[in-house]
């Protein structure tokens, strides 16, 4: 039995938005939470939303009176955003 392109197109948007986006956020804490607030002995904070907005930041360390921004991206056999890899280059 074929298959309707609407119903084709209906799963693809629920994988890319729904499923990828919370297996992003699940790996997202995963590595900053599991790993790197361990790696690093300091404590990793969410950053504001105005922060994410205005700098891209996810989350962010505080040491004395400066601040440290994180984002973090997926690596290993996830699609990648080109901006990426420019800004890898720079």
């Amino acid at each position: 039995m074929k298959r309707s392109p609407k119903i084709d197109c209906i799963e693809y948007l629920y994988n890319m938005v729904i499923s990828r986006t919370f297996d992003g956020f699940m790996t997202e804490i995963k590595t900053v939470y599991g790993q790197l607030q361990e790696i690093l002995g300091v404590k990793i904070e969410p950053a504001p939303d105005e922060w994410d907005r205005l700098f891209n930041v996810d989350f962010f360390i505080k040491i004395n009176d400066k601040y440290i921004g994180l984002q973090i991206k997926p690596a290993g056999n996830v699609s990648h955003i080109p901006q990426i890899f420019k800004e890898r280059a720079i």
